[in-house]
């Protein structure tokens, strides 16, 4: 093997760890059954559940923050990133226009070919379909990668610049 191909294959066991972490952090988001109101039952009890899921609500910006390291300490190859967000734009629809039909049979709506493509199109929040938002959101953080690494490679402060501009417009929605 060559030093290439070792480089290529090399694993980075923190960023491993991270995404281990991260998918136990969704499994328990998903699997909350308590209540943690403490609004209206302020108990040390109720306090430390709130506290505890705003920790496991971290899942997501942990695999984008472990997605981004690892996209951006490799060669950009544009042809391979765009067939990359294509595939994921048809995972996507492919499950949607999986899950619409049956959405529509447990709602008793009528299943029409206008029913299930319209919501799809137009990313419906009335409807349940929703289920591949990070996806979607994976997909919009792919379209801006090109410019992110670009910057990241030529550029810090134009990179840190950019990002500033991102994370500030974020956290304004």
């Amino acid at each position: 093997m060559d030093s290439k191909s070792i480089k290529q294959h090399l694993r980075f066991n923190e960023i491993d760890l991270i995404e281990a972490i991260a998918i136990f952090f969704v499994i328990f988001y998903h699997c909350t059954t308590y209540s943690f109101d403490f609004i209206s039952n302020g108990t040390f009890h109720n306090y430390f559940l709130y506290f505890s899921r705003t920790i496991l609500a971290t899942c997501v910006p942990t695999f984008f923050f472990a997605n981004g390291f690892l996209l951006l300490n490799k060669p950009l190859h544009l042809k391979k990133h765009i067939k990359k967000c294509i595939n994921l734009l048809v995972i996507i629809f492919f499950w949607a226009i999986i899950t619409m039909p049956i959405y529509l049979m447990i709602k008793g709506e009528p299943i029409t070919l206008n029913a299930i493509v319209v919501p799809i199109l137009n990313l419906s929040t009335d409807y349940d379909i929703n289920l591949f938002w990070f996806l979607g959101a994976l997909i919009c953080i792919y379209i801006l990668f090109p410019l992110l690494k670009s910057c990241f490679d030529t550029n810090k402060k134009a990179f840190i610049f950019f990002y500033s501009c991102l994370w500030n417009t974020h956290l304004r929605l």
